[in-house]
C-alpha cells in the first residue's frame, strides 16, 4: 500500500488503521488531529479507520509557544 504522509511517500506491506499509521510513525496522539483526504477524522474513528492504496494523510500537532 502506498500513501501520502504530509507530502511526503508511505509505503506499508500491510493493511493500516490511522492509529496504527500514528504508532507506526512515532506520533504521539495528544494534540493531535489527522485528515484523510481532506477529511478531518475524529480521534474516536482513528482505530477503525482502515488506509486504502492513494490514500493521503495530513497530521497537524499543536504545540505550545509564546
Amino acid at each position: 500500500m502506498n500513501i501520502t504522509v504530509n507530502n511526503k511517500p508511505y509505503h506499508s506491506e500491510n493493511t493500516l488503521s490511522l492509529s496504527q499509521l500514528l504508532i507506526n510513525l512515532a506520533i504521539d496522539d495528544k494534540g493531535t488531529a489527522v485528515a484523510l483526504n481532506k477529511d478531518i477524522i475524529s480521534r474516536n474513528q482513528w482505530d477503525c479507520q482502515t488506509l486504502s492504496d492513494g490514500d493521503k494523510i495530513i497530521v497537524i500537532k499543536a504545540t505550545a509557544g509564546g
